[in-house]
């Protein structure tokens, strides 16, 4: 679906092992991905070619709003004790 909307800019927070934005960095120029587990993180600097990597709190991103055309967060929503502030 996210294919289909081909945005620009992307952001995933709390990429795990990167396997969503693996499937999406040949249809999407610009993606950033972020987790709080640096281990997440150095995985990804393994074995992906994927170069914006940050390590930070879904609570605590520290980049500028609206500077993505979609966020996913996907599979953490419920491991957040505040996912409405999360959200917003």
């Amino acid at each position: 679906m996210i294919k289909e909307f081909l945005p620009e800019k992307l952001l995933d927070i709390g990429c795990g092992t990167g396997t969503i934005v693996e499937h999406l960095k040949s249809k999407i120029p610009s993606i950033t991905a972020i987790d709080i587990l640096p281990e997440s993180i150095e995985y990804c600097k393994k074995s992906m070619t994927l170069l914006n990597l940050l390590q930070a709190d879904a609570m605590y991103i520290p980049l500028k709003d609206k500077s993505f055309d979609i966020v996913l967060i996907l599979d953490i929503i419920e491991h957040l004790p505040y996912d409405t502030i999360a959200i917003s």
